[in-house]
């Protein structure tokens, strides 16, 4: 993959986001706990690159009987003293710290003079991954071709978080690298079975009724524009073909939730809280604690607090 067709900024960027995620894989505190999502695993890993990110995406996991509050705060110092390392003032890092994420802001000034910033996120819900184990996967550095090792989910938990995220946007509008990153997913090979079952926990974990992936369908039709996204491609995209292209994908999603009744579980859950996977094809694949899925206790918490 090149930069070329890139501005000059946006290839800036992609190299510091290159060199800050090379100095957290290196940082083995860091790279044991932080599990990295989004956009950038997606399109670094597993998509070869068609559209670029503009942030790193990470997911705490909690891999020892330690206080993961008090780890939390050594996460958070590792990483400022890796920014400050790498050049950036303290003074123009902002960290907005909640329960369930934490978010860095970094402002910078360009070479070309110009302001610019980086955001990375943790989460801390996501505290386990949904299957078995993350995976170790490598991508070269954009600038120096070096090899970035890093630990992220397999690509069918990626592409249904990507799936569903797309999904939960959708009630108030509809995220175009969303569409785009689901148009890559829907070209790739990928164990249809396990997508399926990977959706159905997604959707729940992040508290989608089924109705909703109904109603997305109606508003794939109504997204007009690719213009948000194009400073990210390099390449022409016909997006009536990749909208068409999404809202079949998604259809055929649907579809096969229902046959599998798959659909049931998900409403169910949404109702009752009740997490049930007996009837998962890859149920063995899945992580043994996934039914106490920290994001599962909350929203159970929470359910219980609106009867």
């Amino acid at each position: 993959m090149t930069l070329n067709g890139y501005s000059a900024n946006t290839i800036e960027k992609m190299k510091r986001l290159c060199d800050i995620l090379t100095s957290i894989q290196n940082a083995t505190f860091l790279s044991k706990r932080l599990s990295l999502y989004g956009g950038t695993a997606l399109n670094f890993i597993y998509l070869d690159l068609p559209r670029l990110s503009e942030d790193l995406d990470f997911n705490y996991r909690h891999i020892d009987n330690s206080d993961w509050g008090e780890t939390r705060g050594k996460i958070d110092k590792t990483i400022k003293w890796i920014l400050s390392s790498l050049g950036y003032q303290t003074s123009k890092i902002k960290i907005n710290a909640r329960y369930n994420l934490c978010r860095f802001h970094i402002r910078y000034k360009t070479a070309m003079g110009t302001n610019d910033d980086i955001k990375i996120e943790i989460g801390y819900m996501r505290r386990i991954p949904d299957l078995k184990n993350d995976r170790i996967k490598s991508f070269s550095h954009l600038a120096t071709m070096e090899k970035i090792t890093v630990m992220t989910p397999k690509k069918e938990e990626l592409f249904a978080n990507k799936f569903a995220t797309m999904i939960s946007r959708s009630k108030t509008y509809l995220n175009l690298r969303d569409i785009f990153d689901v148009y890559s997913i829907s070209k790739k090979g990928i164990d249809k079975r396990l997508f399926l079952e990977l959706i159905t926990i997604e959707t729940m974990l992040m508290n989608i009724p089924f109705d909703m992936l109904l109603e997305t369908k109606k508003r794939l039709k109504q997204v007009k524009t690719a213009g948000s996204i194009t400073h990210l491609i390099n390449k022409e995209i016909d997006f009536k073909t990749m909208r068409k292209q999404v809202t079949q994908f998604t259809c055929d999603i649907i579809e096969n939730l229902s046959k599998y009744n798959y659909n049931s579980i998900i409403d169910t859950f949404y109702k009752t809280r009740k997490v049930d996977i007996t009837s998962f094809h890859y149920k063995d694949s899945f992580n043994s604690q996934i039914r106490k899925h920290p994001q599962f206790k909350w929203l159970k918490k929470q359910h219980v607090k609106k009867q």
